[in-house]
Parts: C-alpha cells; structure tokens; sequence
C-alpha cells in the first residue's frame, strides 16, 4: 500500500499537466495535424558515440562483425535459397535504391512529418 502511494505521488505530476485529448464533433479523437514520424536517435548515437572515443557498435552495445563473416542466422535449406536470390538481386526492388519513396509501412519509421487529416467519414495520412 505504501508503495502504491509513493508511485502515485511521483507519477501524478506527470500527468496533471496534460492537456485534454482533442476531439472530434461525434467525440472520437482527432488525430489532424502534421505528426513527426520516426526519430533521429540513431544519428545521435553516433554523434555521442564519437564524442566518447567509441565507435557505434561499442556504444550500443551491438556486437561488431567483420566484413566478409557469415553474420547470418540458420536458415532452413528452401529459406537459404530464398534469401540468396533476393542478396543476388542487390537491392533492384528497393524503391530507395531508385531514389524513391520507401512506401509503407517502411516510411512510417523514417524521420520525415506526416499529415493526417480527419474528416467524419475518412482519415488520410500524407506522407
């Protein structure tokens, strides 16, 4: 009981600042706005991770491999051969290699803002 007091007491701040969900005219949330997707907290990483004298792998705690080192998992024989012939392909169905669009649900991680507009009867999202 004590313990559930003291949680509450330290997380009640956090959320009394809060201001009110907005709502739509038939009260469901309203998501309209331009929203941030993704993050940049892979580009800090790195940036921090050099600063300290680290490299990336070091610094988060990944290990590293060599280039040329099979890094692969254990593939059952039918997925191996699945697998070789996409890397054999070398990225020629990738829409970034062309310089394009990643397309969805690729670009919904990537650090672009998206727009959402919500209307009664649909909800478009503009990437």
């Amino acid at each position: 009981m004590k313990s559930s007091l003291v949680l509450f007491l330290l997380l009640a701040p956090a959320f009394a600042d809060k201001p009110p969900v907005p709502r739509t005219a038939d009260g469901h949330p309203d998501l309209s706005g331009v929203w941030q997707g993704g993050s940049l907290s892979f580009a800090i990483g790195v940036e921090n991770a050099k600063k300290a004298g680290q490299s990336a792998e070091e610094a988060s705690g990944k290990p590293s491999y060599s280039p040329g080192q099979d890094n692969s998992p254990p593939y059952q024989p039918w997925a191996a051969a699945k697998r070789k012939e996409f890397l054999d392909r070398k990225g020629i169905d990738d829409p970034i290699g062309r310089c394009l669009l990643p397309g969805v649900p690729r670009i919904t991680a990537m650090p672009m803002p998206i727009q959402i507009s919500q209307t009664p009867g649909q909800v478009i999202i503009l990437y």
